[in-house]
């Protein structure tokens, strides 16, 4: 239902407020880089590793593999999820 409902997808038109979520499974680039601790390199790292890999499974495994520096990872628990 969040994912029919645009939740965490800001580029898309939606009828609901989801406090500014962005799902890092399916959100572009323009939308990942602006999170904090990312950038540019950071949001094409993401696209690429979902589109390659499939989606990511757990935030954590979003820290690891991308490496968001420790002092960004609480900041990121609160904005992103991580739909199928």
């Amino acid at each position: 239902m969040a994912k029919r409902n645009g939740v965490g997808r800001p580029d898309l038109p939606r009828s609901l407020d989801d406090g500014g979520l962005v799902d890092l499974n399916h959100a572009p680039v323009e939308v990942l880089r602006d999170l904090p601790g990312f950038n540019e390199a950071t949001a094409l790292q993401v696209r690429e590793r979902v589109e390659q890999l499939g989606p990511f499974q757990s935030l954590d495994e979003v820290i690891v593999e991308v490496g968001i520096a420790p002092g960004f990872e609480k900041h990121l628990r609160e904005y992103a999820l991580l739909l199928p």
